[in-house]
């Protein structure tokens, strides 16, 4: 594949993202390890104000962070500075639905997986509050818990492209899959 191709596909993936989003007030961005889910997510988003980024420690197999979290934040910070990162749970519990959406806040949420159930309880208040877009970004759909219900549409990204998902056919497949209890072992 040319450099050009490349450059080319990267911009039609982005510009489906940007229509996806502009349609639909939640939407999940899931795909293979490695596909760039996080990097296309905050390049799709890089003339959206007033991000929010709720970071996670692990990934969705509940593995730590290759380098570390800190690492990992650091190299978010480059790719969109103007973010509002949510690193730590008291963050997260601590920010009020009516600030998002005095701000016409967009969600990014860095997976749900081995988040506690209060976290996840947050994010759902959050997500379903009215104003606010969600872009919940995941490796696997199944871990979406009870966000699932509130999802209008998805991508799944494949490296080379993005495959729009119907919001009914997420919740289908969903209901059908469990989430694994969290556990940090290999």
């Amino acid at each position: 594949m040319t450099e050009q191709f490349a450059m080319l596909n990267d911009e039609t993936i982005i510009q489906e993202f940007r229509d996806t989003l502009g349609l639909h007030k939640t939407i999940i961005v899931t795909g293979d390890e490695g596909v760039g889910k996080i990097t296309t997510s905050l390049n799709a988003l890089r003339d959206v104000a007033n991000i929010f980024f709720f970071g996670n420690p692990l990934d969705y197999r509940g593995h730590t962070r290759p380098g570390g979290y800190e690492q990992y934040l650091d190299h978010i910070r480059k790719l969109k500075p103007d973010l509002t990162i949510i690193a730590t749970e008291k963050e997260m519990l601590a920010l009020a639905p009516s600030l998002l959406t005095a701000c016409r806040a967009t969600l990014l949420v860095d997976e749900v997986y081995g988040r506690s159930d209060v976290q996840r309880a947050k994010l759902y208040k959050l997500t379903a509050t009215e104003g606010v877009k969600t872009v919940v970004v995941t490796g696997c759909m199944k871990n979406l818990y009870s966000l699932t219900e509130l999802v209008d549409a998805g991508l799944l990204l494949t490296g080379r492209s993005a495959i729009y998902i119907e919001g009914d056919y997420i919740r289908k497949v969903c209901r059908h899959l469990r989430p694994e209890s969290f556990s940090t072992e290999k």
